[in-house]
């Protein structure tokens, strides 16, 4: 695999594949491992300078409270000879044996606390560092053999450098917006609408949880291979076209009603993103929200409830009992109907009551829909009743 592995014509796949998006952290884990292979086994310690390391995997090393190499440059790095040398030479790529003997190495007590003990040889080390920039975070990779690097494997991996350098910085800003989206789907999540997310084909990339709502109850829409599709043929016709228009980029955004069986129809808007066309299979390229105007928060929704309630619970120090009588006092319930159907006196439904007010500022019950309004909107997707005062 060696003689193989390190040939320009395999040089120039691997740049291939690390610039083929979706590449990020996978290109980087299988090129580490292949590369590591191909030396006989070497350790392959990769690094992001920043405070929220990359992690990859297997031989692979970002953690800089995990791996004793890092930590011992860190705190030591006067022990380790090549270190200054690579500040000095920042953004180039470094072979020990090239500025290094032997000798000099295996008098170190890194050598002899690190090298030695997994069985580096002292003159296999090889690598870069490139600092940080106005682009990204800075990146560093080495390289340990346990056997002297051929001068067939330092050209191949000094070539490979700087392509390896700018893999990473594009991992990292993947890894940075995969959270951000992930953040953002949180937040959808409480949306009054349903919110999907779609692919160059159409396909679901993504929904928030009024839209499987709205799926699920079947009524007007249905999930057809793995889209959306309408119940209604004509309906299906004209939203097959609007697709069409959303994928080909014909129109950014586009509106149609979903009619449905003796109720008012469902509201579809189709919205195209920004530059689509330059996003890779699988990339998300526009949302459509579906808008039911019936859809009314009920009172007597235990589902509602359970979902409703942890939310109250964190944003207002509500206990159990009060978060689900804020629920239901807000969808429209009288404290005497809690009291019913909880078994509870109503005087201690009362009693709960003010301290769901104190602990929401508020002094009458019209004050609490209009504060609570808002967060059971977003959770099943239509304003609560007003109710009565206590």
């Amino acid at each position: 695999m060696s003689a193989s592995f390190f040939h320009v014509d395999n040089l120039l796949q691997i740049i291939a594949r690390l610039n083929a998006p979706p590449a990020g952290l996978p290109a980087l884990v299988d090129l580490a491992n292949d590369l590591s292979s191909a030396l006989g086994g070497a350790f392959v310690a990769m690094a992001r300078w920043h405070e929220d390391p990359l992690e990859l995997g297997g031989r692979i090393t970002t953690s800089q409270d995990r791996h004793f190499e890092d930590i011992y440059v860190a705190h030591f790095p006067d022990r380790v000879p090549w270190v200054e040398a690579s500040r000095r030479h920042a953004n180039e790529f470094c072979h020990l044996a090239a500025d290094y003997e032997a000798v000099t190495i295996e008098r170190t007590s890194f050598f002899e606390e690190f090298m030695k003990p997994q069985g580096f040889a002292p003159l296999a080390v090889m690598g870069s560092h490139h600092r940080p920039c106005e682009d990204g975070p800075g990146f560093g990779w080495v390289v340990y053999g346990r056997r002297d690097f051929t001068p067939e494997e330092v050209r191949f991996c000094r070539r490979l450098d700087p392509h390896l350098a700018q893999a990473c910085l594009n991992a990292a800003e993947r890894l940075v917006l995969d959270h951000r989206i992930e953040h953002m789907h949180e937040l959808m999540d409480y949306a009054p609408v349903g919110l999907i997310h779609v692919d160059m084909d159409g396909s679901f990339a993504w929904m928030n949880r009024m839209a499987s709502r709205l799926l699920h109850a079947g009524e007007g829409l249905e999930v057809r291979d793995g889209r959306l599709a309408a119940r209604d043929s004509d309906t299906d016709q004209t939203l097959r076209h609007a697709m069409t228009n959303l994928i080909e980029n014909r129109r950014r955004v586009q509106a149609l009603p979903i009619p449905r069986a003796g109720r008012l129809p469902l509201g579809l808007v189709l919205t195209r993103r920004p530059k689509a066309p330059t996003l890779p299979r699988g990339e998300p390229i526009g949302t459509i929200a579906i808008m039911d105007p019936e859809r009314q928060f009920s009172a007597d929704s235990d589902q509602a409830s359970a979902q409703t309630a942890p939310l109250l619970r964190q944003l207002y120090g509500l206990t159990d009992a009060e978060a689900r009588l804020a629920v239901a006092i807000t969808a429209g319930s009288t404290p005497q109907q809690v009291a019913d159907r909880s078994g509870r006196s109503l005087e201690t439904v009362r009693t709960q009551l003010k301290g769901v007010f104190r602990k929401l500022g508020v002094s009458r019950q019209t004050d609490l829909v209009r504060v609570l309004s808002p967060t059971l909107l977003n959770q099943d997707g239509a304003p609560a009743a007003r109710t009565g005062q206590a």
